[in-house]
This record gives C-alpha cells, structure tokens and sequence, in this order.
C-alpha cells in the first residue's frame, strides 16, 4: 500500500515526539480519536494493521518521494 507524503511525515514527526513507544501511542489515541489530521487520515485509510507493520525506514521512504 502506498503512503500518502503528509501521513508519513506526520507519522514519522508523532514517532520523533514519543520515542520508542510511539506504536503504542498512536493505537491508543487512535481508539480514542486524539489525533486529527493526517494522523487520523491514516487510521481512517491504512488502519490499526498497518500501524503494527509498518517500519520507520518505509515512512521515511515515503516522505522522500
């Protein structure tokens, strides 16, 4: 699945500001609609299993293009 740029800068900017628990995190807010923005743009569209598989090397990529 491809990432949208905003999300993967947004997302690799909220896992700059949590550090290692970052995942974690972002589910939790998630399931409490904490985020809006890109950030919930990104649960609507790539969801709860994409959070738990995606790396910060792939966001990074993404945020590249």
């Amino acid at each position: 699945m491809t990432i949208d740029k905003n999300i993967a800068r947004a997302v690799l900017a909220f896992a700059a500001a949590h550090g290692r628990c970052w995942k974690r995190e972002l589910s939790n807010g998630w399931l409490h609609a904490r985020y809006p923005g890109d950030l919930q743009v990104a649960r609507n569209t790539l969801g709860p299993g994409w959070l738990a598989r995606v790396t910060i090397a792939q966001l990074q990529a993404a945020a590249a293009d």
